[in-house]
């Protein structure tokens, strides 16, 4: 008889499981809220199906940059590894130990998620100066004479609200993800307002298309031996700038975590956000002591901000 994995046993549970664990139902609702995990204001939410695939799936714009099971949410928030974290359900669920499996993905699921994010990134065309993507950019203070082939604009593409499914067409600027051996693995987009002056009123704003893995980049300049990484697009090109060094946006905290520098690099920069409760640090604390080269961590002083913020500051004054 082959033992049932904790993930089989627990579907269809997670919403009395999580609250057992210490996660509090407030989290557990369907809309955006704080993140159990790393904080914040509306990047969290739970996407659990009811009565489909019942694996409590979860997505946090800092912690994941896709819906992930539950049983790594508890990892996590508890900090523990996954035979932990499982012994911990098992006693709220009870049952049989638990037996970790691995999961297998079909090839057409691999095949569509690569359809559609190029059909979405051949939608675009190049970036110009005095298009929707140069104003929005010049907007956030990070706008440039001649645009790398890595961005390209659409002037109308289609968004469908996570929370009304409500469906709608705005521009939006592509960027292309590409994976640490140069393959673009999937399509970034950030929908933005009629007039170039911010994102647009949609949730969400920002949408990643195909399946992109660990160590995701958008490769904004040319690597070089001194670089720098953030996570925003917006970020990595305003540390660009204030600091004069080429800087790739990796998407996430965990794009930092995961990130495998070009053989190019001797040095790297990390331009973390100054999350209130240190996920963007910490993420730069893992890189640091995973990498083989000299790496260094720049914060902005001022808790709830980024360097796009600092940025727009200097700008100002």
């Amino acid at each position: 008889m082959i033992a049932l994995s904790t993930k089989e046993r627990a579907r269809g549970q997670w919403r009395s499981i999580l609250p057992a664990l210490g996660i509090d139902e407030r989290f557990l609702r369907g809309h955006n809220c704080p993140c159990p995990v790393c904080g914040g204001k509306d990047r969290f939410r739970f996407i659990d199906r009811r009565g489909q695939d019942g694996d409590g799936m979860w997505v946090c714009n800092q912690c994941t940059p896709k819906p992930r099971p539950a049983i790594e949410l508890v990892i996590k928030f508890t900090g523990k590894p996954f035979h932990e974290a499982a012994r911990m359900i098992d006693n709220v669920i009870g049952g049989q130990p638990a037996v970790r499996t691995t999961p297998i993905r079909a090839t057409n699921e691999k095949t569509s998620a690569t359809y559609f994010h190029l059909k979405a990134w051949r939608r675009g065309g190049p970036v110009r100066p005095g298009s929707i993507v140069d104003r929005y950019l010049r907007h956030r203070g990070v706008g440039l004479d001649i645009y790398p082939p890595s961005l390209r604009v659409c002037e109308t593409d289609w968004h469908r609200d996570d929370k009304t499914g409500a469906t709608s067409r705005h521009p939006t600027m592509l960027a292309a993800v590409l994976n640490p051996a140069g393959k673009h693995v999937s399509t970034h987009r950030t929908f933005i307002a009629p007039d170039g002056s911010g994102k647009a009123n949609v949730d969400p704003a920002r949408r990643t298309t195909g399946k992109h893995g660990s160590g995701p980049a958008i490769r904004l300049m040319p690597a070089a031996p001194l670089m720098g990484i953030a996570e925003g697009i917006e970020t990595a090109l305003s540390a660009a700038k204030l600091f004069r060094i080429p800087t790739w946006s990796v998407l996430s905290a965990y794009g930092i975590e995961t990130f495998e520098p070009p053989p190019e690099c001797q040095r790297l920069i990390v331009f973390a956000d100054h999350d209130a409760h240190g996920r963007g640090q910490q993420a730069a604390e893992i890189l640091r002591t995973r990498l083989h080269i000299p790496v260094e961590i720049k914060m902005p002083s001022l808790p709830g901000t980024d360097w796009n913020d600092v940025l727009l500051e200097e700008l100002r004054s």
